[in-house]
């Protein structure tokens, strides 16, 4: 059996947009997807990292949303090659 652990920075950055309704708007996505982001059930995606973090300028890192990822994303920065996005197309279009 698979452990979930719940995203505790992407429900900080939830509470950032003012709300469930707020971030589902901000977002573009259904209640249902953001539940599942925030209980582990799936994994917030990437480009979605980018988009919060973008949405809250800068306050919710990619690196804090996504610790699995930090070292990466940490390099990603000192190259300069990332780039946030306001949209997950953006962003993968920029990775």
């Amino acid at each position: 059996m698979k452990i979930r652990l719940p995203n505790l920075e992407a429900r900080r950055a939830i509470a950032t947009f003012g709300g469930f309704e707020a971030a589902k708007r901000k977002l573009k996505v259904t209640r249902s997807t953001l539940d599942q982001w925030l209980d582990g059930t799936r994994p917030l995606p990437i480009p979605r990292a980018y988009q919060i973090e973008k949405l809250t300028k800068g306050k919710h890192r990619c690196e804090r949303l996504l610790p699995k990822y930090s070292a990466m994303f940490r390099y990603l920065r000192s190259t300069g090659s990332v780039k946030v996005a306001n949209s997950p197309k953006e962003a993968t279009e920029a990775m």
